[in-house]
């Protein structure tokens, strides 16, 4: 595993199993009906090439939904918060930052009950070398609420960092 630079990890939130195995289930089905529409698709004579086409694509893109979700059950992303910043792991990859290029933690609401992300701003290099702030997200797929994990990095933030004026930096991931 790989860890991020964040100085003593003080809160560490793992992925939600129970939605990935949810999603694999609901995907296994809906592949099984396409890979058999396009079975029978082929078998026919007077199958046109869009039709087989959409049924192939549909095929691939549940078939790779799955494969995502199967990793996320097998190795859950893990969210570990510090005194230096946080860091996220998601399928093998860590994404750290430190408390001074991070800010405005939450939850992105689709609809009443669906909350799609965890929205953030984070300070990025422009084209001229400059840093500008840019907006960014990670899931809301936790087993804490989205709104508690966007409060705890909230927290976080507000008590360890930084002057404002402290030109930020990216910590490098050992």
């Amino acid at each position: 595993m790989t860890q991020a630079s964040i100085g003593e990890v003080t809160a560490e939130i793992e992925g939600s199993r129970a939605r990935a195995a949810l999603m694999c289930c609901a995907l296994v089905p809906i592949l099984v009906g396409v890979a058999a529409m396009l079975i029978r698709a082929r078998e026919r004579p007077d199958a046109d090439a869009l039709g087989l086409g959409a049924l192939t694509l549909a095929t691939v893109v549940v078939a790779a939904g799955l494969v995502f979700y199967l990793g996320r059950l097998i190795h859950p992303d893990r969210l570990m918060v510090g005194g230096e910043g946080f860091a996220w792991r998601s399928l093998g990859r860590t994404r750290a930052y430190s408390w001074d290029e991070v800010r405005d933690f939450q939850p992105f609401v689709l609809s009443r009950d669906v909350v799609a992300c965890i929205a953030f701003s984070c300070l990025a290099a422009t084209p001229a070398g400059q840093q500008a702030w840019r907006s960014a997200m990670m899931p809301a797929e936790w087993r804490a609420s989205a709104q508690e994990v966007a409060n705890l990095l909230n927290a976080g933030r507000a008590a360890w960092a930084g002057p404002a004026s402290r030109p930020a930096r990216r910590r490098p991931i050992r």
